[in-house]
């Protein structure tokens, strides 16, 4: 008989007592330390796979009891070196999953990459800014007219999305492919009224506007709506280091001669001592 046939049966409920299942399975912090609980509630078996899995996904964890993880992850040398010893039936050895998930914003940091996973493609070293194809990619209609070497690029790396928190896209394929950055929100919202400062935009979320803009095809200091709030909110643009009025304090001495102007220093001194010696006006002395 069927265990869920068994629960109807009013003999074998009538002699046997039936626990409640844990609502946290196999992910029970309470299972060993709190035997009241562990005898209250009834919790998965252990995984048969254990010491050896890699599967993190939080189904399988409910699902399943597991082993605890290796303080050295896959960096152990045990586990590295293909023994079947006790030290990896007792542990697990895989990546734990980044508790940022899909909003990790540490995807440039090697050792945080290499130490714990995520559910997104490995992060492509120029995203968010300086990435040519996903720049391609953003602004085309037809995936499939780009070059081959831009698509395969899309397949195998992630980037960051340009919507941040604000994305209302939910495809798999989106989010297997992009990074979500959770900026801070702005008090204002909708009533902001500072959307015409690049600083402020970069800095935190608004309503309606990507977190990242696409960039203008003018520099700061040529484009003629700059100041246009329409124009702003759709694009961003580069700093203002060619004519930004603020005086400058490099290259100051590249149209300089040096060589001509020493040059001539020596040979105004030597011009001078072969005049005659002339008496010192008293005031220049003084």
């Amino acid at each position: 008989m069927t265990p869920g046939k068994l629960l109807i049966d009013e003999d074998h409920v009538l002699w046997f007592v039936h626990g409640t299942n844990c609502p946290f399975g196999g992910e029970c912090k309470l299972l060993i330390e709190d035997p009241i609980h562990s005898n209250e509630f009834e919790h998965p078996q252990v995984c048969h796979e254990d010491g050896q899995r890699s599967n993190l996904s939080s189904e399988h964890l409910k699902a399943f009891r597991h082993v605890p993880l290796c303080r050295y992850g896959v960096e152990c040398v045990d586990f590295n070196r293909g023994t079947a010893s006790s030290h990896c039936k007792e542990f697990r050895h895989c990546k734990p999953m980044c508790r940022q998930g899909h909003f990790c914003v540490r995807f440039h940091d090697q050792k945080h990459m290499t130490e714990e996973s995520h559910p997104f493609q490995p992060p492509c070293p120029f995203t968010p800014f300086y990435c040519r194809h996903h720049t391609l990619l953003s602004e085309v209609k037809n995936v499939q007219s780009l070059p081959s070497e831009t698509q395969n690029h899309y397949l195998h790396f992630s980037h960051i999305c340009r919507y941040g928190r604000n994305c209302h896209e939910a495809s798999e394929l989106h989010w297997k492919k992009t990074i979500h950055i959770t900026r801070n929100l702005c008090p204002y919202g909708n009533q902001c009224s500072k959307t015409t400062q690049e600083d402020h935009l970069n800095s935190f979320s608004h309503p309606n506007i990507a977190d990242i803009r696409r960039l203008c095809v003018n520099p700061a200091y040529e484009c003629p709506n700059r100041r246009t709030h329409d124009h702003i909110i759709r694009y961003r643009h580069n700093g203002n280091f060619d004519r930004s009025g603020v005086i400058r304090y490099f290259g100051l001495n590249i149209e300089t001669n040096f060589v001509k102007n020493q040059a001539l220093i020596i040979a105004a001194i030597n011009d001078y001592n072969k005049k005659p010696l002339t008496k010192i006006p008293p005031e220049i002395l003084k």
